[in-house]
């Protein structure tokens, strides 16, 4: 099933709106505090979709210098294993991140939020020190060397 998957950015408002729908569809999802809505979306796209579901998952992002990529949101469509589908994704962006010379991915929860912290942290991200970005103070960050 993942060789019919392929990675794209998404840069259409409905193709937006549908990333959006996956973060409040359940499944696997992933929200930082620090979501604004002006973050760069990507996609996993099943190509051989009959249902028009073709969103699988998707990824917000933001360039926060050219060392640090900050992943925003990771959200996998309920049903579609979520776990194959967080690898997959967050494989991807540290391909891009790595193609466009970053060095690290980074992602903020608030603290206490578990169950952000659970998914981060199986989709290879790890305890880091504060990266010096912008934001709340009781945000706690995981980072992924790509």
């Amino acid at each position: 099933m993942l060789s019919e998957i392929v990675f794209r950015r998404l840069g259409e408002p409905a193709e937006r709106s549908q990333a959006g729908e996956l973060l409040v569809a359940g499944g696997c999802v992933y929200r930082s505090p620090r979501l604004a809505g002006d973050e760069r979306w990507s996609g996993l796209w099943n190509l051989t979709a009959a249902d028009g579901a073709a969103l699988t998952a998707a990824a917000a992002t933001m360039r926060m210098s050219a060392r640090i990529l900050e992943v925003r949101a990771l959200a996998a469509r309920p049903g579609e294993h979520c776990p194959a589908m967080w690898a997959r994704l967050v494989r991807e962006l540290a391909d891009t991140c790595r193609a466009r010379g970053a060095e690290s991915m980074v992602a903020g929860f608030a603290g206490g939020d578990a169950a952000a912290e659970g998914l981060l942290r199986r989709a290879g991200f790890d305890t880091a020190s504060d990266p010096g970005l912008p934001g709340l103070d009781s945000i706690k960050w995981v980072a992924r060397e790509v």
